[in-house]
């Protein structure tokens, strides 16, 4: 009730300083902030992954993958690194939100050269193909994966994945559904919702 409260006040905070400034952000804006600031990072080929849409979770701020302060185990806070394993852990949800920008980008730019492989449709799509072959026929999506060996080990257990982490992953699928009405997209969004709404609702009810 307080985080309602709270979050209503902000709300409430917000439009009344906009009110005051009486300045708008329109649309020209907004894609100028895009185009200019945001692509340039996101459109480098470190920031693609191998195969493209297998997108990684960890960059540094000049675009690299590592030799960076960012990344540096001996400058990153304690939790950082107890999340991450150390930085092993690919996450699911970091693939999912880059796939939702890719998404964004082709909604405010209109590109549409999507049959020659370079544009921000197609990298949403990679992404979305990736994240596909990580639902399980259950519909269960794990939180993350990191490479032992030869082998990779996906984590947490399944009692442990909490629903936001399953929302989150499914943030880039429900975007470019929105986009394209894909009907295969649409089924793994609904198998796991059904996982989430089985699962976590008996959960809820035994605990009750």
């Amino acid at each position: 009730m307080i985080l309602k409260q709270r979050l209503l006040l902000a709300l409430l905070l917000s439009l009344l300083l906009i009110n005051i400034s009486g300045q708008k952000i329109n649309g020209q804006r907004w894609k100028d902030h895009l185009v200019n600031d945001l692509l340039p990072y996101w459109n480098m080929p470190s920031a693609l992954g191998n195969p493209i849409g297998n997108f990684p979770t960890y960059r540094c701020n000049d675009s690299l993958l590592n030799n960076c302060r960012e990344l540096d185990l001996n400058s990153v806070d304690s939790w950082i690194i107890n999340q991450t394993d150390s930085l092993k852990r690919e996450f699911i949800r970091t693939r999912s939100r880059q796939t939702f920008f890719y998404g964004v980008a082709y909604h405010l730019t209109g590109n549409d050269t999507y049959l020659y492989n370079d544009t921000y449709l197609y990298y949403a799509w990679c992404g979305v193909n990736y994240i596909q072959q990580q639902i399980r026929q259950s519909g269960l999506i794990y939180s993350y994966y990191s490479l032992s060996g030869n082998t990779l080990v996906y984590g947490p257990d399944s009692l442990h994945i909490t629903a936001q982490d399953l929302a989150g992953a499914l943030t880039g699928l429900s975007f470019y559904y929105y986009l394209t009405h894909d009907n295969d997209v649409l089924n793994d969004i609904i198998r796991v919702r059904n996982y989430v709404f089985s699962h976590y609702s008996l959960m809820r009810d035994k605990k009750a």
